[in-house]
């Protein structure tokens, strides 16, 4: 499974002349804050990975039984996906940021101009036939302005064909 990792916590336990670690990770899993012991003794391989993340990453964990039936993390290792980018939700899970595809205001009304120009610069073309061989380029691409203008036209200017 994947999780966020969010921090840990390590005690030392001392019982008699016996003393081991206690950590107490901290975890996001599907939007649910978690957490989840690990023992030094017990899985030193986990205990000692977990020390080298940091919050933010996401994890690629490994869950098994322990003797007693209970879930224990088996083995941890950062997951091969983009780790710590996305902006954090109110569950302290990360999702990537949302783009979107849609064209801006300015972004439209500029294509519309370049569909426009385009459309007057083919009947500029179409309007010298068989002709615009000859026609100079600067002449066909006046003409094709004019059509511009006469199409951008909105009625406000004076001199304005109608």
């Amino acid at each position: 499974m994947q999780v966020y990792f969010n921090g840990y916590t390590d005690e030392k336990i001392t019982k008699g002349r016996n003393s081991y670690n206690k950590m107490v990770i901290s975890y996001s899993y599907q939007g649910q804050s978690k957490t989840q012991q690990i023992m030094s003794f017990a899985n030193p391989a986990v205990y000692a990975a977990v020390q080298g993340f940091k919050e933010g990453d996401l994890l690629d964990v490994e869950i098994t039984k322990n003797d007693a039936g209970y879930n224990t993390w088996a083995s941890v290792k950062l997951s091969e996906a983009t780790t710590g980018a996305g902006s954090a939700t109110s569950a302290g899970s990360k999702t990537a940021p949302a783009r979107t595809t849609y064209e801006t205001p300015e972004e439209r009304a500029k294509k519309q101009v370049y569909i426009i120009k385009q459309s007057c610069l083919a009947q500029a073309v179409a309007s010298y036939g068989t002709q615009v061989n000859e026609v100079d380029l600067e002449i066909l691409l006046d003409t094709a302005q004019k059509m511009v203008d006469w199409v951008l036209d909105d009625g406000e200017t004076e001199g304005t064909a109608s």
